[in-house]
This record gives structure tokens, C-alpha cells and sequence, in this order.
């Protein structure tokens, strides 16, 4: 029996009731208290967070060196054999890329921190789908992309502080069923409305359906990601208040 959407909820209060995810809830906010509540929700967007990064072919973290940080994708590990990396520096045996009992972790800590927004999908009560973005302060972006990528858009700034669109993903088999264009839409909508004035930053891949939904809803490309390359792009929108959420 195929499966299907059930009633969709968008809820934009502050405070995230419990009822929010009961059956029948597509879409609910979350935060950390959500998920400490949840801890089988926890599981489940972890477990959904480590499958996108280390089967999607659009970035292929199956395994990572621990020196050098590089990744190897699925194909390089399970067909083609690949145990080591000598990336200029000694032959080192690779390890898991994401583990879920250390994403739960991050997840927490990034939830909990204040100006976090996020959104989960859910599908016969399974977590299918997750965005979420962070208020932040140039600093504290420059400081993780760099002078050059920063100098590029802070001229363009009104304020400070700017939103970081931080993730979005669905489950591979899930996907070209409008769930990721709708999540972007939930957390834009919060980002107009909250941070009108406040430049939002995002990274994504040239070949990810995913860059298609961003620029429909306003953002643009202004540079490559030189930190982690791979057809990695950065996105921006030099005000939320310009994003386009009717969509």
C-alpha cells in the first residue's frame, strides 16, 4: 500500500506544543527541549542526518580521513576498496563520517542555542525530512569561511548579526514530492518575518536539487566554497524581507 501525506500544521508560536507531534503532523518546529522530550524523534533525525551525508552522491561523506578531514564516498569505500589516505601526510586508515550517537550531540548543542529555528517532516510517524537556521554574527561566519568569502557579501549587509540557513534534507527515497520546497518555505517565513533587515547565508551543491528551491525562493550564488570545494557553492540573499515565501 503506497503511503501518503496526512494533514499538514505549520505552527509559528514560540513555544512547541506537544500535540504538534502526534500522528498525522506533517511538518512541527522543533528545538532541543522538543527533542529531549522525544528521544526517539532524536534517534530518528539523527539516523535520517547520518544517511543523507553518507549516501547522497552530492557529498559522499561515507568515510573521512581523520587527518587531512577528506572524504570518501560509498563507491570508493564498498567497490572500489579504499581503506587508507596517504593526502600528503602518512598512509591513515579512514573512518565513519557520521556517527549517530555524536550527531545527537551536535544536534543538541545547535537547538539549543537561542535564534534557532527548525523544522521536521514527519510520514506515518517517521521522520522523513528536517531544515533549520541559526541567527548568527559575521565573526563567527568569517571565521569558518574566511576573509575572502565574507568580504564579498558584509558591504552588503544592514545588520550585524545574519541568518545561516544551516541544513535541509529529506530521505533519498522520499524526495520529489515538494517536501523540501516546503520546509525552506517554513523556515524563510520565519526569517522574513523575525530578521527582515538580516542578510541569510547558506552552502549548498552545484548539482543539488536542493539549489533550484533556494534560488526560487531568492537566494543567488556569490562565490565557491573554498573550504570544503567539491562543487560545494555559497548562497545568499541580502535580506530576508526580499525572500519570496508565496510560492
Amino acid at each position: 500500500m503506497p503511503c501518503c501525506y496526512v494533514r499538514y500544521c505549520l505552527n509559528h508560536n514560540t513555544n512547541v506544543k506537544e500535540d504538534e507531534m502526534n500522528e498525522g503532523t506533517l511538518m512541527s518546529r522543533f528545538d532541543a527541549k522538543v527533542l529531549r522530550s522525544k528521544p526517539q524523534v532524536l534517534h530518528q533525525l539523527a539516523e535520517l542526518y547520518c544517511d543523507i551525508f553518507s549516501m547522497d552522491p552530492n557529498f559522499g561523506e561515507y568515510r573521512q580521513c581523520p587527518v587531512c578531514k577528506g572524504y570518501f564516498n560509498h563507491q570508493q569505500v564498498e567497490v572500489e576498496g579504499v581503506r587508507f589516505c596517504e593526502n600528503n601526510h602518512p598512509k591513515t586508515e579512514i573512518v565513519p563520517a557520521w556517527e549517530v550517537e555524536k550527531v545527537k550531540v551536535e544536534i543538541l548543542d545547535q537547538s539549543s542555542e537561542q535564534g534557532f529555528f527548525g523544522v521536521l517532516a514527519f510520514l506515518n510517524q517517521k521522520v522523513v525530512g528536517f531544515a533549520w537556521a541559526r541567527v548568527i554574527l559575521f565573526p563567527e561566519v568569517r571565521k569558518h569561511w574566511g576573509d575572502k568569502i565574507i568580504d564579498k557579501v558584509q558591504p552588503y549587509a544592514k545588520t550585524l548579526n545574519l541568518v545561516y540557513f544551516d541544513e535541509l534534507a529529506v530521505d533519498l527515497k522520499k524526495r520529489n514530492k515538494g517536501l523540501g520546497k516546503e520546509m525552506v518555505v517554513f523556515v524563510c517565513r520565519w526569517a522574513k518575518q523575525e530578521h527582515p533587515d538580516d542578510m541569510t547565508l547558506l552552502r549548498t551543491h552545484k548539482d543539488s536539487p536542493a539549489k533550484h528551491i533556494y534560488e526560487s525562493i531568492g537566494y543567488i550564488i556569490f562565490a565557491d566554497d573554498t573550504e570544503y570545494g567539491g562543487g560545494r557553492v555559497m548562497m545568499k540573499a541580502d535580506r530576508c524581507r526580499d525572500l519570496n515565501v508565496t510560492v
